[in-house]
């Protein structure tokens, strides 16, 4: 090891050398670097252990490219605003569904009941979600008949519900099931990486705001050769690292809004201690109401030219504009006119106005 390594280097190539996937040793190898200090003595160290990164994350690519795309079969046609629903085994998800749909799903306790993707509709306050509860985790889910299929369907929903059982460690449950999700390009309650790369004909790489850059620059180079970028513009808004630069670059990567559903009881106090999740308690058919707050949602009215206000709503994200609200009515998000409409009276407002709970919104 490299002259006055610190122990948290060594604790980071143990658990490189243990890590058994290529995401976890990316992941130990990263964190290596950036204790491996910054001399001349540790420059061919430091060379050798970024060339070894640069290979994983090449490799970490052709794995995902080979394993993308299955269970596509199996996708449930949304409808509307459509949340997953995962956890574990006999963690309640079946008869959560049915309380809050109040249709019955069949539910007993044998494990891995649930083969395929299972929807039902939700309503509160004339909004309506779409929830489908996949097949649960189970040890040896990796590689299963199963594994596929989930991440497909939460890859192509927009919200994620992750069910805890509250009679046992909601913490292994969640650092279990995040784990895997991200090894397989998800990551659930993040962000897309604050980063914009602009590709350009000629001019090589250029960083404008190179400050932000935590890490080399050979590395944050790398990275953009891996995804075969040679002229570009590269503007971080954020501080970035060069696993950020990865997932921006990667279009397979799912940042997905989740909620944790707490279920049964037992453990309530370590799992509203669970930082990092908005989170939620189960109480039964009451828990339809709360769960469009929990999960940051908007129910969005819509009025015809002289027409009548709509009975049920649109479900929308909050943070949502008139130009989405268009494009999840008629696929498309050009708008010439907005009207707000309350008490009987309207006013216009721009395309970009902040959409809120219970509006009343007239296109033209």
């Amino acid at each position: 090891m490299p002259m006055n390594a610190p122990p948290e280097f060594n604790r980071a190539m143990e658990n490189y050398s243990a890590a058994r996937t290529t995401q976890e040793k990316i992941r130990w190898l990263e964190e290596a670097l950036r204790w491996l200090p910054k001399h001349k003595g540790t420059e061919n160290m430091r060379k050798q252990l970024m060339r070894r990164l640069a290979e994983l994350r090449r490799q970490l690519l052709k794995e995902k490219s080979q394993k993308r795309g299955g269970g596509r079969s199996f996708l449930v046609p949304k409808m509307g605003y459509q949340a997953t629903v995962w956890g574990f085994a006999n963690s309640g998800k079946s008869y959560i569904l049915s309380v809050l749909s109040g249709t019955e799903i069949k539910s007993t306790p044998v494990p891995l009941e649930t083969d395929k993707p299972t929807p039902v509709m939700v309503e509160s306050r004339g909004g309506k979600i779409q929830l489908v509860e996949l097949p649960s985790y189970f040890e040896g889910f990796k590689g299963s008949k199963f594994e596929s299929m989930v991440f497909a369907s939460i890859r192509a929903s927009d919200h994620l519900i992750l069910v805890v059982d509250l009679t046992y460690d909601p913490e292994y449950q969640i650092s279990t099931l995040t784990e895997i999700l991200r090894e397989n390009d998800i990551y659930p309650n993040e962000k897309r990486p604050p980063v914009k790369v602009e590709k350009q004909h000629s001019g090589g790489i250029r960083f404008v705001g190179e400050d932000l850059l935590e890490g080399d620059r050979e590395e944050f180079m790398e990275v953009l050769q891996m995804f075969g970028i040679h002229n570009a513009v590269v503007v971080p808004y954020g501080r970035i690292t060069p696993g950020d630069l990865f997932r921006a670059l990667d279009e397979g990567a799912k940042f997905i809004p989740t909620l944790l559903l707490g279920n049964k009881s037992g453990f309530e106090e370590d799992f509203l201690k669970i930082q990092g999740f908005p989170k939620l308690l189960f109480r039964g058919k009451e828990t339809a109401d709360e769960l469009f707050s929990a999960m940051n949602l908007i129910r969005v009215y819509t009025k015809p030219p002289r027409g009548e206000v709509s009975r049920t709503a649109v479900v929308l994200p909050k943070g949502s504009t008139p130009e989405d609200l268009a494009e999840e009515l008629f696929g498309r998000r050009k708008v010439n006119q907005v009207r707000l409409w309350k008490d009987g009276r309207f006013r216009n407002v721009p395309k970009d106005y902040v959409l809120r709970d219970g509006d009343v919104i007239e296109l033209r």
